[in-house]
């Protein structure tokens, strides 16, 4: 098998890369990209501001109340020392509800071959979609409440 050719990732690259994986990709002109996959937004950046870095990111749809913030913090720092490369941050919407983020950075710093920046996207957000199970699976749906 022949090697492919390593090159700088491009716009249009990624674009390219990102149809494989998804049936429709959202952009914008500033290098953001929004996808679907099994069912979770996921957006995938590469700035001209920073071309050498490829970032994916998403959020847990969930959103708790502040109270559960040291549980949800230890939650984080554990998944931060013990899961690399995902990073796991943490925030206070506006309502006061906790809002948990995930994201990875991919650096391309030599270029990047069509096969290894597919293998990326694919790894890559496969991570995310894995850290908002185990999300899920720490912080489960309150049961619902039983008529009686």
């Amino acid at each position: 098998m022949l090697a492919q050719p390593v090159t700088p990732l491009t716009p249009s690259r990624l674009l390219t890369a990102l149809g494989v994986l998804a049936p429709e990709v959202h952009s914008s002109p500033q290098g953001n990209h929004l996808i679907e996959i099994d069912g979770e937004l996921v957006r995938i950046e590469h700035r001209p501001d920073r071309p050498f870095a490829l970032t994916a990111s998403t959020r847990w749809r969930r959103r708790l109340p502040v109270d559960h913030s040291s549980a949800v913090r230890e939650f984080a720092d554990e998944s931060n020392r013990d899961l690399p490369p995902t990073r796991t941050s943490i925030s206070v919407t506006d309502s006061g509800h906790l809002e948990v983020q995930v994201s990875l950075t991919h650096l391309v710093i030599g270029g990047v071959s069509d096969n290894q920046l597919a293998g990326w996207i694919g790894r890559g957000t496969n991570a995310l979609l894995t850290q908002l199970g185990r999300l899920d699976r720490r912080f489960p749906e309150p049961a619902p409440l039983e008529d009686t």
